[in-house]
């Protein structure tokens, strides 16, 4: 009598597992439709150069899934164009929690810290991290120069320059 209320009580949590699995798959499907279809929003909206309903768009397609680099590189650049140091930072620490890093991520959010933020010292920094992570890249070359070019340094400049230059 054990074995067969055992092997029921198996079949039913088989049966569970199965309808779950497929319920969660369903959802997945539906949050992947509506992502894409809030992305391709954004992306409208980016094109006709209206960045505040675009990064409204890519904050909603970002929720939505998280872990999906695309509408935070799409906010970061949303942020850098409207001059909102906030959005940046926030993109720039979600790329990085998610585990993309790229040059350009990090010479976009010296360039909001420098130039609207005036912040100059956490500019720097975030050059800094950047280079050591991409020590060749131009990219962040220039955005140093932009720097001592913004807090004259001619000691530091001029080797730079020459540097920057040779490249």
């Amino acid at each position: 009598m054990f074995q067969i209320m055992s092997r029921k009580r198996h079949k039913k949590s088989q049966l569970i597992a199965i309808l779950l699995l497929i319920a969660s798959t369903a959802m997945g499907q539906i949050n992947q439709d509506e992502w894409q279809k809030t992305i391709n929003k954004g992306k409208l909206e980016y094109a006709t150069e209206n960045f505040v309903t675009a990064s409204e768009y890519f904050e909603e397609a970002a929720k939505l899934i998280p872990t999906d680099t695309l509408a935070h590189v799409f906010l970061l650049d949303c942020g850098l164009r409207l001059r909102k140091p906030e959005i940046v930072e926030k993109a720039f620490k979600r790329l990085q929690t998610i585990g993309n890093s790229q040059p350009e991520y990090f010479a976009k959010l010296a360039s909001v810290q420098r130039t609207v933020s005036h912040n100059f010292p956490s500019a720097l920094a975030t050059l800094q991290d950047g280079k050591k992570l991409f020590p060749t890249d131009k990219g962040l070359a220039y955005e140093e120069l932009l720097w001592y070019f913004t807090k004259p340094d001619l000691k530091r400049l001029k080797p730079l320059l020459e540097t920057f230059l040779q490249k």
